[in-house]
This record gives C-alpha cells, structure tokens and sequence, in this order.
C-alpha cells in the first residue's frame, strides 16, 4: 500500500511562493532578453542588407502572397511579423549570411543566369573532358 505523507501546510505554501518567484524571475529575463534583441534588430537588418539585400526582396514576397491569399491573412501576418520584429531581422541576418558565403563574398555577386553561362562556357570550352567534366550520357 502506498501512504500519503503528510505535508505541513507552511512547508506546501513556501515551495509555491518559491516555485512563482522562480517563475517571476524567469519571466522577467525572457522579457528583458526580447526588449534587448528589440533594441538590436535594426543593426541586424542593417548587417542582413550589407550581406545581401536580395533576402528583403524574398520577404517582401512572401509578404505580398499572405494579401494575395486574404486581406485577414496578410494583416495577421504583418502583425505577426511586427511583433517578432527580433527573430525575423535575426532570421533574415542569418539567410542573407549564407547567401554572402554561397556567393564567396562581395566580389563575387553573380546572378544564377551569369553563373550557368560561365559554367556552360567552361564546360563548351574544354572538350577533352577533364576531371570534373560532365560525360554525355548515351545509352546502349
């Protein structure tokens, strides 16, 4: 059989008080953490648009598809948006970061079509096929 222990009431009421101030503390560093990255985001788009601005272009399109859907939609999204203006600068800095080292820096911006003329250019170039060439396909 399994005995229930009793428990001093003063003893209970201390560990909620406990337990809430705990939480209080918690809440408040959340808080203060989210004011302070508030405080940041505009550095962080800033850095986002030095790495690659193309990112601010991508969002406003997925923005003007959430009013393509629906008036409602696009405004909740907007506010949405507004609200978590930390984790989206945050989220743009780190995609426009990757992007810049995709591209291999400030010098080397190419757009997909100059990237693939070079490419076919190369490969046109070099018929020998060379290590890393791509090897016509022919079936038998």
């Amino acid at each position: 059989m399994i005995y229930r222990q009793k428990v001093h009431p003063l003893f209970a009421m201390l560990l909620v008080i406990l337990l809430l101030g705990v939480l209080a503390l918690l809440v408040i560093f959340a808080v203060g953490l989210f004011q302070l990255l508030f405080l940041f985001s505009p550095v962080f788009l800033v850095l986002a648009a030095i790495f690659d601005s193309s990112v601010f272009t991508r969002w406003w399109k997925k923005l003007a598809l959430r009013f393509q859907v629906g008036l409602l939609n696009g405004l909740l999204y907007s506010i949405l948006q507004l609200l978590l203006l930390p984790f989206v600068s945050i989220n743009l800095l780190i995609e426009a970061y990757i992007l810049y080292k995709m591209k291999g820096g400030f010098g080397n911006n190419f757009n997909d079509k100059q990237r693939n003329s070079t490419a076919i250019e190369a490969k046109n170039s070099n018929k020998e096929g060379g290590k890393g060439e791509y090897i016509d396909y022919e079936e038998i």
